[in-house]
């Protein structure tokens, strides 16, 4: 796709007033960084402040219809009646053979389910659905808003100066909240490991709510660069790396976004493949690997353990929290545990790794389970 082609934000022209460097990104042209801050200094204002990423790039549809509950279930591995309304469910959406078609959040609201998914598969995700759905549902892709991630310890601080009703809500919480005499959907969650929200709001007042954000200075535009490093970090998973249509939830670690009435229940697009692996155990895991090296290993890398193919690296790069580099990578379940040593060969040299836990850096998430 050329440049002209590129899809823009609604907060393109203020990107290029706070000086962003632009980069494309699956159709379209998004923030990479600021120069006057840059990558590093993005990352560190992310994990000691708060950060304003702009997501509007990313994927939203809506399932409305009596029978959207119904279609939610066949859909995705979680109990659609069960999840309470205004709460969001981090789960994948699987093809027949239990391959991940991408990763997603999944809102029951008021107004119908809200789906929010990667912007690389908005075509692949749509038409999956679009071609399952049963009875009396529709799909209605959200246009015409922007998407805003507000990430850090002090962002709830800062968006309850806004929004008060936000002070409620905990981790994976959404509400719809007045602003200017317009509706924002407001979700307590994110990309980074950090407590903070995601705002959908009309792209004609989405410049004046970042605007405001980011008036008292606490909270800073932040890109594509930094969230990249800060998801590493969290031992998030990235959609074309870290888990593909190649293999499942399961082998990616991501087992927790079955609802534990499904893991028995099946009835989901890809169960039996998926399921299989539940029960049985995955050939292959996603790690967390710590490199003991100044040099990051890059995704494609191979790794042996004692001259033995083990496995394959999906993301690295430089942790700035950590101050040494880590990675996430798919490997063999029998070098899976933690404290197994690795070695990637990469620029004609051997880098010894070992496997750790995941995050990499804890979570800071504003959970129900911490309330006092």
């Amino acid at each position: 796709m050329s440049d002209k082609a590129l899809k823009t934000s609604p907060l393109a022209q203020w990107h290029k007033s706070c000086n962003a460097q632009f980069t494309a990104f699956a159709g379209w042209e998004m923030p990479l960084q600021y120069t006057n801050a840059g990558i590093l200094a993005e990352h560190h204002q992310t994990r000691k402040g708060a950060s304003l990423f702009d997501v509007s790039h990313m994927f939203q549809m809506r399932l409305t219809g009596p029978d959207r509950h119904t279609n939610i279930d066949r859909l995705l591995p979680i109990a659609a009646e069960k999840l309470k309304l205004n709460r969001n469910k981090y789960c994948c959406l699987s093809n027949s053979e239990g391959g991940a078609i991408d990763d997603l959040v999944a809102g029951n609201d008021e107004q119908g389910w809200f789906i929010i998914s990667n912007a690389a598969r908005a075509t692949e995700v749509k038409n999956h659905v679009q071609a399952h759905l049963q009875g009396n549902c529709n799909l209605d892709v959200i246009t015409g808003h922007a998407l805003l991630a507000i990430q850090g310890p002090l962002a709830a601080e800062l968006i309850s100066g806004i929004f008060p009703a936000i002070a409620e809500l905990y981790f994976m919480d959404s509400r719809w909240c007045d602003y200017n005499g317009c509706e924002v959907r407001i979700c307590r969650c994110g990309y980074t490991g950090e407590d903070g929200f995601e705002i959908l709001v009309p792209a004609n007042h989405a410049e004046q709510l970042a605007k405001q954000i980011c008036a008292s200075g606490v909270c800073r535009p932040a890109g594509l660069g930094a969230r990249d490093t800060l998801r590493l970090e969290a031992g998030l998973c990235l959609y074309g790396q870290d888990l593909t249509s190649e293999w499942t939830l399961i082998e990616s670690g991501l087992t927790f976004c079955m609802s534990p009435s499904r893991r028995k229940s099946g009835g989901f697009i890809g169960a039996q493949t998926i399921l299989r692996k539940y029960v049985e155990g995955a050939s292959r895991n996603l790690v967390g690997i710590k490199v003991d090296s100044k040099q990051a290993l890059r995704a494609k890398i191979e790794l042996t353990c004692d001259g033995q193919p083990a496995g394959v690296v999906t993301s690295g790069n430089h942790s700035p929290t950590l101050g040494y580099p880590i990675a996430l990578a798919l490997v063999a379940t029998q070098y899976s545990e933690p404290g197994t040593q690795l070695t990637a060969s990469q620029r004609g040299r051997d880098i010894n790794a070992t496997v750790v836990k995941l995050p990499f850096v804890a979570h800071n998430y504003h959970l129900l389970s911490k309330k006092k």
